[in-house]
């Protein structure tokens, strides 16, 4: 029989809150508060080193430590007491998870706290939250670390208010960072306005003309935009980085790569990349029907899919070569394209397919830490200009299926 082997891989980015609780968003964020440790109210501080319990695996690290500080991210390696933050995708020179990298200012109010969970129902529901994102693991959480920034003003604006969570999961060989945030305050871009050696910052949102300002005191003017904040990891060289897409860091509430809103969740232990396929096949893959011209039921997507301008929360995976969003297809002839056909389709190999008796057609959707980093690294590849950031792929995999009623074995791939 004649066999065929393809891959068809979509990536998107878009912008889109159970656990237990005793802070403000008890709907969301895990555990706070009371029974945590505080760390120090000290402008760009730092907690001491903290041991991990358990260890943690942050692509292919294996760590025993880690540091909370007060900016706005966990490091391993020392604190850093850094505010204004790098890029994650430029060249980093350590390991770092930065729920949201910008200068915060805990000395007046706002606290910032962390605790480690290694027993009790905590550690079942974060079982349950990584199954839920990652069906078909079966993971059992060993560990927990939550570090919470709850309602810390940004430095030289008191009346801001942020609130934001990062939690370390590790059970066995698998490891996943979760980032929870409630209300984030808008920052104010800011000027710098400089005369001989004294400096002053502007507020953007300063009703003021900067030109009469200068005209009238003579001072020598150096405007700099600074990027106030960051969201999202990265790692030493930023080989693995991923930033959340959001426009505005106060957008970071009502975005999601899980589809709840305000949570993004990564699978982090890394991992070697294998050939041009992405993974497919195992315990992780949803298998489609064996059935000839069948379809798998409708899936829902974890993210709406944009294509040609239609939003799209679910598709089929048809076993003919094809996927379609509105129904299923079980045409097993193609037609040509241009075809002005009344249904959207997505074909990297439209024909008669026989999966009956041998052959697998299978399906995934990931938000693996890893395999974003690589879609993006990909994208960005064929479209360089495009500044792409994947938060979410769909993989659906047609593995060694013959063609009907003919018996020629040959091997074909498609990605």
């Amino acid at each position: 029989m004649e066999f065929l082997k393809y891959l068809m891989l979509i990536f998107i980015i878009s912008d889109m809150r159970k656990s237990m609780c005793n802070g403000e968003d008890s709907g969301l964020f895990y555990s706070f508060g009371d029974g945590d440790i505080r760390s120090p109210s000290t402008d760009d501080g730092s907690s001491p080193e903290i041991l991990l319990e358990k260890p943690f695996i942050y692509f292919g690290h294996v760590y025993q430590k880690t540091h909370v500080n007060n900016n706005g991210h966990l490091t391993f390696d020392g604190p850093l007491s850094q505010p204004t933050p790098n890029y994650l995708q430029l060249q980093l020179d350590r390991d770092i998870i930065a729920p949201l990298w910008t200068n915060l200012d805990n000395t007046v109010s706002g606290t910032i706290s962390y605790r480690q969970v290694t027993r009790g129902g905590l550690l079942q529901a974060a079982s349950n939250n990584i199954n839920q994102y990652f069906p078909n693991l079966n993971f059992t959480a060993a560990l927990l670390f939550i570090a919470t920034w709850d309602k810390v003003p940004y430095y030289n604006n008191l009346q801001s208010s942020s609130s934001f969570q990062v939690v370390l999961v590790s059970g066995g060989s698998l490891s996943f960072v979760m980032m929870n945030y409630g209300n984030i305050s808008a920052t104010d871009q800011q000027f710098q306005v400089r005369k001989d050696e004294n400096s002053t910052y502007l507020n953007s949102g300063i009703n003021i003309d900067i030109r009469e300002l200068v005209r009238n005191l003579r001072f020598t003017v150096f405007l700099m935009m600074f990027s106030f904040t960051q969201a999202g990891y990265g790692t030493v060289n930023s080989t693995n980085n991923f930033s959340i897409p959001v426009p505005d860091e106060n957008e970071l509430f009502n975005s999601s790569n899980v589809n709840v809103p305000g949570r993004w969740v990564f699978r982090v232990d890394g991992g070697p990349e294998e050939g041009i396929f992405y993974p497919y096949g195992g315990v992780e893959d949803e298998m489609s029907p064996q059935s000839d011209d069948g379809s798998s039921p409708p899936i829902p997507l974890l993210q709406p899919f944009v294509y040609f301008g239609r939003v799209y929360d679910k598709i089929f995976v048809n076993n003919n070569g094809d996927l379609t969003f509105d129904r299923p297809l079980y045409q097993w002839y193609p037609n040509y394209f241009p075809a002005y056909s009344s249904i959207d389709i997505i074909a990297p190999l439209w024909t008669d397919i026989y999966n009956y008796e041998k052959g697998t057609i299978s399906y995934r959707q990931v938000t693996d830490a890893r395999l974003l980093n690589r879609a993006s690294r990909e994208i960005k590849k064929y479209f360089p200009n495009l500044n792409f950031s994947a938060s979410w792929v769909f993989i659906a995999t047609w593995d060694k299926v013959p063609y009907f009623g003919n018996s020629k074995a040959v091997s074909f791939s498609f990605s």
